[in-house]
């Protein structure tokens, strides 16, 4: 989609899919870490599920909705989970068997915790499409599996599409930026901070050698702050 080249867009696809004419689906593809994804999820979920009501229905006619999240990092909130897919509902905070409503449901899989949790999964279905995805020109894949082979078939369609190639390349070409504009910031915000340690130590009158020493500055750098 050309809407997809705005600065919120970029690095993001969004698939909406239905089960069964009764559970909407959004899946989230997502490169860049923004530090913002929990956040953006439910707000994904509350603008679907809000249009699965249409003005004067009940409230009983709403469908549920599954937001599933494949990102290319892994969040700070699921940081001590140890598994790459994690799923998540409204529960009671004293019995989690209780659950406030079915319609709502989060599905997160984070590919860099793949190779290390794999194996306690032991869910072949989502396994054989996560491995597509982090490798789609991988011969070893099983080739009488139809769904998968369909889907290189048309990944390959598209990589011959001129206009399709440009947008790759216009999104490849974001995503460097970013992650470049994310070192940047992460080096500046470092040096800045041992600077103002620098200036906190010089004001207690610390000797010059000790505050070198532990920021890592030069006389020099230090003699001018």
């Amino acid at each position: 989609m050309e809407k997809d080249l705005s600065d919120s867009k970029v690095g993001i696809l969004d698939i909406k899919a239905k089960i069964d004419e009764r559970i909407d689906v959004d899946i989230e593809m997502q490169i860049v870490d923004k530090n913002n994804m929990e956040d953006r999820l439910l707000y994904y979920w509350s603008s679907m599920y809000y249009n699965t009501v249409k003005s004067g229905e009940d409230y009983l006619k709403s469908r549920k909705v599954i937001i599933i999240l494949i990102s290319n990092y892994n969040l700070k909130s699921t940081e001590n989970i140890d598994s790459y897919i994690s799923k998540w509902r409204i529960l009671n905070d004293k019995n989690v068997n209780i659950s406030l409503t079915g319609k709502l449901e989060f599905c997160i899989i984070e590919l860099p915790k793949f190779e290390k949790y794999k194996d306690k999964e032991n869910n072949f279905q989502i396994e054989k499409w996560v491995n597509f995805i982090r490798n789609p020109e991988d011969e070893t894949m099983d080739k009488n599996d139809e769904a998968i082979q369909k889907a290189k078939n048309v990944l390959k369609e598209i990589s011959q599409d001129k206009y399709e190639r440009e947008m790759a390349e216009l999104r490849l070409k974001y995503i460097m930026e970013m992650k470049s504009q994310e070192q940047y910031g992460y080096e500046k915000g470092y040096e800045q901070n041992k600077i103002e340690t620098a200036r906190k130590m010089k004001a207690q009158k610390l000797d010059i050698d000790l505050i070198i020493s532990i920021t890592g500055l030069t006389k020099e750098e230090i003699e001018k702050i």
